[in-house]
């Protein structure tokens, strides 16, 4: 697996981290 590959993934689970983190804040609040 290539450095970009690695990157790339990296910055996916960031991303789907912050979207989890902001449906549990949605469903929190009702």
């Amino acid at each position: 697996m290539d450095i970009a590959t690695m990157i790339f993934y990296i910055i996916l689970f960031l991303i789907a981290f912050m979207i989890a983190r902001i449906i549990m804040k949605i469903m929190r609040g009702y």
